[in-house]
């Protein structure tokens, strides 16, 4: 990179340390970059260069965030809301999901809804309970096709 403005170099190294802290979604990293108000041209010229030496992409960041929701007990539907949030571009969210091992997510319904009916056992009403445990595991994210089949197993 040639000689450039105090703003321009500001701006290079913040979004240097944000990429390197975490993996960033291009849209986090041009909404980060637009709070500097650099011209299009210093715009483009940071996001590419980011882009080109891998300082963040939108396969690894949407790949990263699924595994990390998942090992926090996220569902699907839940994933994909805060993903479309971060990204614009839906079918690497829904390549992402499609790669979720069912056989996985489906154990991790069971473990909650097991995880769930050991605190709920004051609860004498089954029906209740069920819907209790439906309700908790759809704000979680799952779908209810899938927690109706383990709750009624």
């Amino acid at each position: 990179m040639s000689e450039k403005s105090k703003k321009f170099q500001k701006a290079f190294n913040s979004l240097l340390s944000y990429c390197q802290y975490q993996e960033r979604s291009s849209k986090e990293v041009a909404e980060k970059l637009w709070k500097f108000d650099l011209n299009p041209d210093e715009f483009d010229e940071i996001v590419n260069y980011l882009r080109d030496n891998s300082f963040f992409s939108d396969e690894r960041f949407v790949e990263n965030y699924v595994n990390s929701k998942l090992s926090k007990s996220w569902g699907r539907i839940k994933i994909k809301y805060h993903l479309r949030t971060k990204l614009d571009n839906n079918e690497l969210v829904e390549k992402a999901l499609e790669k979720i091992d069912l056989e996985e997510y489906k154990n991790t319904i069971r473990e909650l809804i097991e995880s769930k009916k050991r605190k709920l056992v004051k609860e004498q009403d089954s029906y209740k309970k069920k819907q209790k445990i439906s309700l908790f595991l759809q704000n979680k994210g799952f779908e209810i096709s899938f927690i109706l089949d383990e709750l009624n197993k």
